[in-house]
C-alpha cells in the first residue's frame, strides 16, 4: 500500500496501482470515485511542484474504461432503436444482411 495523505505538507508515495482486469470489474461509482481521487491527488502534486506522472497514467486507464463503457452504452441504445425488442431473430438477420449488401453496391 502506498503512503498517501491529502495534506499539502506531507509527501505522496505512489498511487495504488490496479490491473486493467480489475478496472473492468469496477462499478460505475467505484470508477468515478477512483478517477476523482486520482485527479485530486494529481492536482495536489502538481501544485506542490512534484511530478504527477504516475497519477496521470492511472487516471488515463480509468478514463479509458469510462469512455469504453460510454461508447458501448451508446451503441447498445442505437441497436435497440434500430432493431427494437419486438422483432424476432430472422427479421434482425434479414435487415442486417440487406444493409450489408446495400453497402457493398
Amino acid at each position: 500500500m502506498s503512503k498517501k495523505k491529502f495534506n499539502k505538507d506531507v509527501e505522496f508515495g505512489t498511487p495504488e496501482i490496479i490491473t486493467v482486469d480489475e478496472i473492468g470489474y469496477m462499478t460505475e461509482d467505484a470508477l468515478r470515485d477512483r478517477g476523482n481521487r486520482l485527479e485530486m491527488e494529481r492536482n495536489q502534486l502538481a501544485a506542490s511542484g512534484k511530478n504527477p506522472y504516475l497519477w496521470e497514467v492511472e487516471l488515463a486507464y480509468i478514463q479509458r474504461e469510462q469512455n469504453i463503457r460510454k461508447s458501448r452504452s451508446e451503441f447498445h441504445l442505437e441497436y435497440l432503436k434500430k432493431f427494437g425488442q419486438n422483432k424476432n431473430f430472422e427479421d434482425v438477420l434479414d435487415s442486417s444482411h440487406s444493409d450489408n449488401v446495400d453497402e457493398l453496391n
